[in-house]
């Protein structure tokens, strides 16, 4: 006799975000959706569907996950149906007892409204922060990498610029996450001052196959992580450098000041390789300028810069 523990069960899927209730189904969605996840060649957009819509400050379309890492109250009554929008992991180390949420990849309007209802949510829960939990985000990579080929030229311009903006971000955005171990800086990387090297570090030692495999010289807890244009289904790369927050207007700062930058990177090395090559030069030797030079040539609103330095 088959007995209702061993044919009902309660299983998400981190991969297409679904709920799974039959011990049977759940096997066999397993090993569909997962095949499918790391297959390349099949269509990887197993996240829910949206149609691009301009948010009211997050023009680009392009896409963006979260991770808030917070902490639960005593009395865990977060609602069911924001797992239905996020997936779960907890308890991973970061704090006793903590929980991480992962947003799917969105953009634009969808991005701000997803946002906005979570973290919403999650304050009406008494969920908190602390300093060992951090947010992290997931840029798409487009522009940086197509059919899974990374271009390395460009993508070391936007390491060059995350290498020179490093002091700005600890200073003024994250002085709390300083010193972290779970977003080290680029410098302890390239250990070099100047910023030739810097483009040649991800030019020629991060392409061997050591470096892709082991993590030898650049691993995940750096705070600009490029291992998921390798591994991930959508090729991504991973800012490790924010704190903690549940605060809708910080987060969305916080991606918008950073699409900016990697939408425009993008822009200037296949427009203009010139200004791009200036830019990192007086971001390198005038670093008084670094909010100009942010506004001017990055497109970083000033909105989103003057909310930094009124901090």
């Amino acid at each position: 006799m088959i007995t209702k523990y061993e044919t009902e069960i309660d299983e998400y899927c981190d991969f297409c975000h679904k709920d799974i209730f039959y011990k049977k189904e759940w096997e066999k969605h397993k090993k569909d959706c997962f095949v499918k996840y790391y297959n390349y060649e099949t269509d990887i957009n197993l996240y829910p569907k949206f149609t691009f819509k301009e948010g009211k400050h997050i023009k680009s379309d392009r896409l963006v996950g979260i991770e808030i890492e917070t902490i639960p109250s005593r009395k865990f009554g977060l609602k069911r149906t924001l797992f239905n929008l996020l997936s779960k992991d907890i308890g991973r180390g970061f704090d006793a007892g903590g929980i991480e949420l992962k947003t799917p990849p969105l953009s634009g309007k969808s991005l701000e409204d997803l946002t906005k209802h979570t973290t919403k949510l999650l304050r009406r829960h008494n969920f908190t922060t602390s300093r060992q939990c951090g947010l992290h985000i997931h840029l798409d990579g487009k522009g940086f990498v197509k059919d899974r080929k990374i271009d390395f030229p460009k993508l070391a311009n936007l390491a060059s610029i995350y290498y020179l903006l490093e002091p700005y971000i600890f200073e003024k955005i994250c002085p709390k996450r300083k010193g972290n171990c779970f977003c080290s800086p680029l410098t302890q990387y390239t250990n070099r001052e100047r910023i030739k090297p810097v483009k040649d570090f991800f030019i020629k030692d991060i392409t061997s196959d050591i470096a892709k495999a082991s993590y030898s010289k650049y691993n995940n807890r750096i705070g600009f992580t490029i291992n998921n244009l390798w591994y991930d289904p959508l090729p991504n790369i991973e800012l490790r450098y924010h704190h903690g927050s549940i605060d809708s207007k910080e987060i969305l700062n916080w991606i918008e000041f950073n699409v900016n930058i990697f939408d425009n990177v993008s822009l200037l090395y296949d427009r203009d390789r010139m200004l791009l090559d200036h830019i990192i030069d007086q971001l390198e030797t005038k670093p008084e300028k670094t909010n100009f030079y942010l506004h001017k040539f990055l497109r970083v609103p000033l909105r989103v810069l003057n909310y930094y330095n009124k901090k």
